[in-house]
C-alpha cells in the first residue's frame, strides 16, 4: 500500500510539472485532469466516462461469473502477452453485472440505410480492420467515414470532413452517397 501510495503521488506531482510547461496541451494536462479534484465540465461526474463503458461492455451479453475461470485464463494470457501481463483477460465488474434485459441484436446487412460509421485508422480501442469488418457486415445499410487519424475519437476533433457529415447524419439523418475518407485537414 505504502508503494501505490508513493507511486500516485509521485504521479500527481509529475502532472504539476508537465503541466506548467509552455509546450501547451499534452500529457502534462491529461495527468492534472486525472488527479483534478472536480470534474472537468460542472454537472457531469468523474468517472461518467468509465461507468457509460462498463455499462455498454457489460450490459451486452453475460461474462463468465466463476472467478477460477478469470486465475486460469489470466495465467495463460499473462504466459502469452507478459507485456500486459495478464490485465486484459482478468476479471472485470462484468463478472458481476446483472444479466442483460435483452438479446444481443444481430448485425447483418437487413434493414433500412441508417447507419454511420465513423473510424480512425490508429484507434487504440476500435482497430481499422473491425471497423472494416463491421463496414462489410452491415452491407448498404450503412455508411463508412474513414480518418487518417490516431485516437478513439473521430467527431469533433476539428476535422471538417468527418463533422460535417456527421451533422447532416444528425440533423436530418442524411447520409453520404459513398464512402467517405478523410485526412487530418483542420480547419
Amino acid at each position: 500500500m505504502k508503494t501505490a501510495t508513493c507511486f500516485l503521488v509521485l504521479l500527481s506531482m509529475l502532472a504539476v510539472g508537465c503541466g506548467s510547461s509552455d509546450e501547451g496541451d499534452g500529457e502534462g494536462a491529461a495527468l492534472q485532469q486525472l488527479f483534478a479534484q472536480e470534474p472537468t465540465e460542472a454537472g457531469v461526474p468523474g468517472d461518467n466516462q468509465t461507468a457509460v463503458f462498463l455499462s455498454l461492455t457489460c450490459g451486452d451479453v453475460n461474462w463468465p461469473t466463476d472467478i477460477e475461470h478469470y486465475r486460469m485464463t489470466t495465467a495463460v494470457d499473462r504466459a502469452a502477452h507478459p507485456l500486459t501481463a495478464g490485465m486484459p483477460a482478468n476479471i472485470w465488474p462484468c463478472a458481476f453485472w446483472m444479466t442483460p434485459m435483452e438479446p444481443p441484436v444481430p448485425v447483418s446487412d437487413q434493414g433500412p440505410r441508417n447507419i454511420l460509421l465513423l473510424q480512425n485508422r490508429r484507434d487504440n480501442a476500435t482497430p481499422w480492420e473491425s471497423g472494416l469488418g463491421m463496414r462489410k457486415a452491415l452491407g448498404s445499410r450503412a455508411a463508412w467515414v474513414g480518418v487518417e487519424a490516431g485516437g478513439h475519437y473521430a467527431y469533433g476533433q476539428g476535422t471538417s470532413c468527418v463533422d460535417d457529415v456527421f451533422n447532416a447524419f444528425l440533423e436530418n439523418g442524411t447520409l453520404p452517397q459513398e464512402d467517405v475518407h478523410c485526412r487530418l485537414a483542420l480547419r
